[in-house]
């Protein structure tokens, strides 16, 4: 037990350290969910009021993630139809086995909240949880203005993915 909690720290860190030594900015970006709600709890000195960018919605977001990029697997620019029958672009985010059972649990515990997602410490997407999600793919609404180049913005965010992915891969081979 001792010995995996040791691992996973050590992990942590070097995957933080590695990724500031790199030359390119975007492997030193974490994509970070974050649970939160309409409404605030005087107990929790966790959150913090959040104010969507685009819709303008007032979250009170969960200052811990639930998730980071070592739960992901990719991330696509995807379009869904709305009931009006208008489509609405943005992200697509699939987990690996451990990022599917934590978006699993959030979701799950916090039915009717969001979850909100931050790359960089910045908020770039918005979900309402209106059911658990138990096959580590989600939708996310963008939260950043419709001239910004979502395409760019996965690139870079899936090449921050891999990044991550390697440093554990490697570290998980010792």
């Amino acid at each position: 037990m001792i010995g995996n909690f040791l691992k996973s720290a050590f992990l942590g860190l070097l995957a933080f350290s590695l990724c500031a030594c790199s030359d390119d900015d975007s492997v030193k970006k974490l994509i970070t969910f974050h649970s939160g709600s309409e409404r605030a709890n005087a107990l929790a000195s966790n959150r913090t009021l959040e104010v969507m960018p685009i819709s303008t919605v007032s979250v009170m977001t969960d200052t811990n993630h639930f998730m980071y990029n070592g739960d992901l697997q990719k991330v696509h620019v995807a379009e869904v139809t709305l009931p009006d029958g208008k489509p609405m672009r943005g992200f697509y985010f699939i987990c690996n086995s451990r990022g599917a059972k934590r978006l699993f649990q959030a979701t799950a515990s916090n039915m009717g909240g969001y979850i909100v997602v931050k790359y960089d410490g910045n908020v770039i997407g918005l979900r309402r949880i209106d059911m658990p999600i138990n096959d580590g793919k989600i939708f996310v609404t963008p939260e950043i203005p419709l001239e910004d180049d979502l395409q760019k913005l996965v690139d870079e965010m899936n090449m921050a993915i891999e990044t991550i992915n390697e440093i554990k891969d490697e570290v998980n081979s010792w």
